[in-house]
């Protein structure tokens, strides 16, 4: 379907509502989405999860729901996300404008600009606790909001109240609220600041209080998003800002960057496994290529952007049985010595 309305999503529900449920089957950590389905239900983010039978199909258009795993500092850990794809909802959501996001290198020119004008900067950092969950749906479009999923033997149903992951236009609804945030920090305090998503970053003049940070935790709760305190940082030095380390050197009027600790040291890992096992698949070389992409973007200097290519060529065209070719495992070898370097660089 080309150029789909709501009107069209609300014509032909039986069909995609009957296209949803032929999907929808128990999958390995089913259990977890109905258990984080009842989390949300208890922070007002959804309804109840009820069974299937007890709604009304031809008043609801339903998405399916699937469980993502997911591997953090603290583990793995279950994300669910709602295939609004398959069930056309991204496909009636029309942007008229492209997502912008800042990256680090805003954050080493406020702090080269501090410097420049002989003021010694302190770094603060700050997360939206749950930025997509709290922008509430549209009443109109509540009958569009509905998820299906199977666990512990049953189909299961819920209605999102605030904007779910997956959705095309829970993108644009967090961005128009983050540029909201950032703009009046910027415009009315006169804060510098930077914004990649929900993560909001930026520095204040060493012996100030009402960093924008701070300020960001008044408005942010005024509003109705508060900020995540177990991620937020203030009057900081070296801090870990979207995965790169940014280390401020006042006396040498310096800024340096690299990649965290942990993910050097987890990509470092994933590298030795591939040069012992000599095998390399599709998967992981794509995924090693993007990993390393960001590596050399984040050091600021580029180095080694030629090393990235044979991630790339395995995971396009890989050899027989994903064996990894003599460049390949020469750039693993490469890249693991330029992590271990990268982890070095920053003082501490």
């Amino acid at each position: 379907m080309d150029a789909l309305q709501v009107s069209e999503l609300r014509r032909h529900r039986a069909v995609i509502n009957e296209l949803v449920l032929a999907g929808v089957r128990e999958l390995p950590f089913s259990d977890d989405v109905l258990a984080i389905t009842r989390e949300d239900a208890a922070s007002g983010f959804m309804t109840e999860p009820v069974p299937l039978e007890d709604i009304d199909l031809t008043e609801v258009t339903l998405t399916r729901r699937i469980p993502v795993r997911e591997h953090r500092a603290k583990g793995w850990r279950t994300r669910t996300v709602d295939h609004a794809t398959e069930s056309f909802i991204n496909g009636a959501t029309f942007p008229s404008d492209r997502v912008h996001h800042d990256t680090i290198d805003v954050l080493s020119c406020i702090l080269l600009m501090f410097m420049t004008a002989g003021f010694e900067p302190r770094m603060w950092k700050r997360d939206v606790s749950k930025a997509f969950r709290r922008c509430p749906i549209s009443v109109e479009h509540l009958d569009l909001s509905w998820v299906v999923f199977a666990a512990e033997g049953l189909y299961w149903v819920s209605q999102h109240l605030g904007m779910p992951f997956g959705a095309t236009s829970a993108v644009y609804a967090w961005h128009r609220v983050g540029n909201l945030l950032a703009w009046v920090i910027l415009t009315s305090a006169r804060a510098p600041l930077g914004r990649y998503v929900d993560d909001f970053f930026g520095a204040s003049r060493s012996g100030i209080f009402w960093t924008g940070g701070k300020l960001l935790d008044v408005l942010g709760l005024a509003l109705g998003f508060p900020m995540d305190p177990e991620k937020s940082v203030d009057y900081s030095v070296l801090m870990d800002v979207l995965g790169i380390e940014v280390d401020l050197q006042w006396a040498r009027k310096l800024v340096s960057t690299c990649v965290s600790s942990d993910k050097a040291q987890k990509w470092t890992q994933a590298l030795a496994e591939i040069v012992e096992t000599g095998i390399c698949s599709p998967e992981l070389g794509s995924k090693m290529a993007g990993r390393l992409s960001f590596a050399v973007t984040a050091s600021c200097d580029r180095v080694g952007r030629a090393f990235v290519k044979p991630f790339y060529v395995q995971a396009i065209h890989p050899l027989l049985g994903w064996r990894c070719g003599t460049t390949l495992l020469n750039a693993c070898l490469w890249w693991a010595q330029y992590l271990c370097d990268e982890c070095n660089r920053v003082t501490r």
